[in-house]
């Protein structure tokens, strides 16, 4: 009230000469006086309307004069219009600045414009007329009003600068708005980071009845950016009560962080908890601080939730997440999760400490998971990145166990070998893995490279006198693979020399393998010796390789002509029962045939063919058991025995020598005609065999015998065999030298030569044997088309000594040319007239690999499962073998089938099949809904390590397909990221499957 007083008293005073006037003057003249003094009565009385009214009157009345009194009525009409909030105010105010620009009420009427627009939050507005004020002409309780309005205006502006000159002034008067002054004063100092003085300011605040419902709240705020969190833990706690939602949350976070800044985890984590529900996504940071007061606090599961949503990105959080998670993981025995976390941590460098600590727990991790690959590079990867780490002992003590417990011995090798200085430790370890190494390549028949592990390892032959000898056996083994029979032969002495090679299963071996080496070189006397050492060293339980001894024994006195020791040797492999005993008997029969001892010789070979009616020598028993019969002048028992061959075994090489044997039988019972059907048979079906020339001859005895020599030169015409006799020798000369050439071992030149014979003599002698001999010479220098002319002329002439080779060999080329179809037709043709034992199982071996190769895969399983009845198959075919119908059960959708066959050959996954198989017998176990053992075979994989990584790859992918089964999902991504971290082949399908499964989880986890 006291300001309004003041106010009229001033416009009274400035209107006083106007009264006087007016008393002067008629009373018609009064009226208009009368108008602006009831105008300014109702003005004061905030009677803006009325008083518009008579301002309005009075200015009408009083038109076309410009006196003191009218400007006033002006000022006073349009601060009315202000006051009313009509819409011509503005004008009204300009209007009158604009028409009276001198006036002392254009000042006033700024100050009232500035604030009508304050009054109406118009800030920016009202500042912009407060600005164009002169300040001077205002009173003090106007002036007190400009400076706080102009404060707030600039504050609304955030020109806080400005504000704060201002709001000051307003502290240092008193007044009705100090208290907003040091509100908004406090305020810009809190946000100038100046919290003393702002926290004095709201600390007086507190009881004041507009702001002390505000301000302790940024009194928490100030305690705790001034980092004084017991200030804050004694002061905030109260407010949380009182505060709205949005209050609620900020002021639980600050107190929840103080007392985690004070380490006081326990009592952090109820209020990070208000504050993790009053916000729609609380930050990694935040997320952080709260998995980690659950750790402190010992809540473990709790923080492995919160971290494992900080645990992706590429800063120091991420990285300190995943250590931090990779240690409470290991706490609950969740190894490979933490594995997983702790490689995350070591990827990232932004903290070199936490990387060094993380990378040396993956491969801890790794070595106590048994995954050697991947333990094997991370100790590398930290000895590379840290060589200065006081760790360094305790990672090399690691990797040498890691050394004597791999067995990816490629990847270990190539560690060991990039370590400059090696310690005792590391030397016993090479020599242990060298030696594995070597094994591993003998198995996968790499044997120059196996010996040459087995050479690195006999560098440090110190440390482990077994692993030395060891070591030379195995050197032994492959340079005996390979035909280089003096290395073998020396490897396997310094085997037996070694010290502690007498108590190894290997030691008898060594003896019988080394009698091989001599027998090879066919230095017989030794190769007599070291069998019968083996012999004597050895118990009936060995029979296989006992019987052999025996059999090779036999052999070395038979090539010797002692015929009794040969006989005695062939009894006692005989009499052991094996795959060989019918080996034995035949030699031994035979053997007694050379000591004049026919009828023992026909027993011996009967029992032969009673006993073993399928085995490969009944055709040679009978053969000389009707040999026998002449001998012993039985010529109708001869007879008999030579017809049986010939009905019994049609595709045999004996029935042509049975037919010349009958014919020479007849010839010598003067039963000529029947003789010359005999003859005629053997040239007529076998006309390029040496049985075929003898056939000629005896036609030519019988043709002599009867005086016919016409007869005979038209006979041998007609076969194409009339020549001359230069001729004869021409052929012969020359089929000779080839011949010769070929045997020093110069094919370039027996191709040349054998051509040129076969071209001059196209019905010559010799064109068997120069068409096979060529076709050698073609197939070794891999010219197969040229071979297989010669090969399929040799077939075209009917059974010869050549036809079974020539089959094998025709086979193989066809194979070779991808013409699956006619290899397998010849191979077929093999199986049905094959003698010799390894012709047999190379045609079932090649319709095997024909039928797979066209995918017929019910006749692949037929062929696999004959294979493998076969005897005596390498083990390398019986892993291709079981291999290919492994694959065939599998496409023929037969899962129980290839389960089986897999799991054979996941027994070792050192070599490439046995790999896969490993692989797939996981997946299909996966597949028929055996999720626990599919995971124990993909770990055992792991285990057991290969360095046929693409099939690891793969049970890393089946290993988190497991996981997604379980909607573990940051198990299977980081199973996953382990091969984008570390799988370097871009040219498989690795990596591709690996990205889009990764983004497929991706996707799951954003639901």
């Amino acid at each position: 009230m006291r300001k309004k007083s003041i106010f009229f008293l001033l416009v009274f005073a400035g209107t006083f000469g106007l009264f006087q006037s007016w008393a002067q003057q008629t009373a018609y003249y009064l009226d208009p006086d009368e108008d602006l003094r009831e105008g300014l009565e109702l003005f004061h009385k905030e009677k803006y309307s009325a008083a518009q009214d008579r301002f309005i009157r009075y200015l009408d009345r009083t038109e076309g004069t410009e006196t003191t009194s009218q400007i006033d009525a002006t000022y006073y009409r349009a601060v009315c219009a202000l006051r009313l909030d009509h819409q011509n105010a503005s004008s009204l105010i300009e209007n009158f600045i604009e028409s009276y620009p001198e006036s002392p009420r254009a000042n006033q009427a700024r100050f009232q414009m500035g604030n009508y627009l304050f009054n109406n939050a118009k800030y920016l507005r009202a500042i912009r007329w407060y600005e164009k004020m002169k300040t001077k002409k205002l009173n003090k309780d106007e002036r007190y009003q400009y400076v706080f309005n102009t404060a707030y205006c600039y504050f609304e502006q955030k020109k806080y600068k400005r504000a704060e000159s201002l709001f000051y002034e307003i502290l240092n008067q008193s007044g009705p708005k100090k208290a907003d002054a040091s509100y908004y004063y406090a305020y810009i100092q809190y946000l100038n980071e100046n919290y003393e003085t702002a926290l004095g300011y709201f600390l007086d605040l507190q009881d004041n009845r507009k702001y002390g419902g505000i301000v302790p709240f940024y009194i928490a705020q100030v305690f705790y950016l001034q980092e004084k969190y017991d200030k804050v833990i004694e002061f905030a706690p109260t407010l949380i009560n009182k505060a709205n939602p949005n209050q609620k949350t900020e002021i639980a976070r600050i107190i929840g962080d103080a007392f985690f800044r004070n380490n006081q985890y326990g009592d952090a984590i109820p209020y990070l908890e208000i504050y993790r529900s009053g916000v729609k996504k609380m930050s990694r940071e935040e997320r952080y601080q709260l998995g980690f007061a659950y750790y402190q606090n010992g809540q473990l599961q709790e923080a492995v939730a919160e971290l494992e949503r900080v645990k992706d990105g590429d800063d120091d959080l991420s990285q300190n997440s995943n250590h931090l998670l990779g240690g409470i993981l290991i706490s609950l025995d969740e190894k490979m999760k933490a594995r997983s976390a702790f490689r995350k941590a070591a990827n990232l460098n932004h903290d070199r400490g936490i990387q060094e600590e993380a990378l040396l727990n993956y491969a801890k991790l790794s070595f106590d998971l048994s995954i050697s690959g991947e333990t094997l590079r991370a100790f590398e990867e930290f000895l590379e990145k840290f060589p200065e780490s006081p760790h360094m002992d305790e990672a090399y003590d690691n990797l040498v166990k890691v050394f004597m417990n791999t067995r990816n011995y490629k990847e270990a090798l190539n560690t060991m070998d990039r370590i400059p200085q090696k310690n005792s430790d590391i030397r016993a370890a090479y020599q242990r893995i060298a030696y594995y190494r070597g094994l591993e390549l003998f198995n996968n028949l790499k044997y120059r490279e196996a010996i040459d592990h087995f050479d690195k390892s006999l560098v440090y032959d110190s440390f482990n006198t077994k692993l030395k000898a060891l070591a030379n056996y195995w050197r032994g083994e492959a340079w005996y693979s390979m035909k280089g029979y003096d290395q073998a032969i020396k490897s396997y002495n310094r085997f037996l020399n070694s010290s502690g090679a007498y108590n190894l299963v290997e030691y008898n071996l060594a003896h019988y393998n080394l009698a091989y080496s001599y027998f090879k070189k066919r230095r017989y006397s030794e190769a007599m010796s070291w069998f019968r050492k083996y012999i004597n060293r050895v118990d009936a339980r060995q029979t296989k390789l006992l019987a052999d001894a025996y059999n090779r024994v036999g052999d070395c006195y038979f090539i010797n002509r002692t015929y009794w020791q040969a006989i005695d040797y062939y009894d006692k492999a005989a009499g052991l029962r094996t795959d060989d005993s019918d080996y034995a008997a035949f030699q031994q029969g035979f053997s007694f045939g050379l000591v004049q001892r026919p009828n023992k010789k026909i027993e011996i070979l009967n029992d032969l063919i009673h006993d073993f009616p399928k085995s490969r020598y009944a055709d040679d028993a009978l053969y000389e058991i009707a040999r026998s019969y002449i001998d012993l002048n039985n010529r109708n028992e001869s007879v008999r025995n030579f017809k049986n061959l010939i009905e019994s075994y049609p595709s045999s090489s004996y029935v042509r020598k049975a037919y010349l044997q009958l014919a020479l039988i007849s010839y010598n019972n003067e039963q000529n005609t029947q003789a010359m059907d005999y003859y005629k048979k053997v040239v007529n079906s076998w006309p390029d065999s040496q049985e075929a020339r003898d056939a000629i001859a005896g036609i030519k005895n019988i043709f002599m015998d009867e005086n016919r020599v016409d007869e005979y030169f038209t006979y041998v015409k007609s076969i194409g065999q009339g020549g001359d006799i230069s001729v004869n020798e021409q052929d012969s000369l020359t089929y000779m030298a080839a011949e010769s050439i070929f045997m020093q071992g110069d094919c370039d030149r027996a191709k040349q030569n054998f051509s040129q014979y076969i071209n001059r003599f196209p019905n010559g002698y010799f064109l068997l044997n120069a068409h096979y001999y060529k076709a050698d010479c073609h197939f070794r220098a891999a010219e197969y088309d040229k071979a297989l002319l010669s090969y399929e002329w040799i077939l075209s002439r009917g059974g010869s000594d050549f036809s079974e080779l020539a089959l094998s060999r025709t086979g193989a080329i066809y194979y070779q040319k991808q013409n699956y179809r006619k290899s397998l037709e010849i191979y077929r043709q093999l199986v049905g007239k094959a003698e010799v034992r390894t012709n047999v199982v190379d045609a079932r071996l090649g319709i095997m690999r024909c039928v797979y190769k066209l995918q017929d895969y019910p006749a692949v399983v037929e062929a696999a499962n004959e294979m493998l009845l076969t005897e005596k198959i390498s083990a390398e075919v019986v892993r291709e073998s079981t291999y290919k119908l492994a694959k065939a059960y599998q496409a023929t959708g037969d899962k129980d089938g290839a389960l089986d066959a897999f799991s054979v050959l996941a027994e070792d996954v050192k070599n490439l099949e046995g790999a896969e198989s490993k692989y797939w017998k996981a997946q299909i176990l996966f597949d028929k809904g055996q999720v626990e053992n599919a995971e124990k075979e993909v770990l055992d994989f792991l285990n057991k390590n290969t360095t046929h990584q693409y099939w690891l790859a793969k049970a890393y992918i089946l290993w988190a397909d497991i996981y997604l089964s379980r909607e573990d999902y940051f198990q299977a991504k980081a199973t996953l990221q382990i091969l984008q971290e570390n799988y370097t082949n871009n040219s498989d399908d690795i990596l591709e499957t690996v990205n889009r499964k990764v983004q497929e989880i991706e996707e799951l986890e954003d639901k």
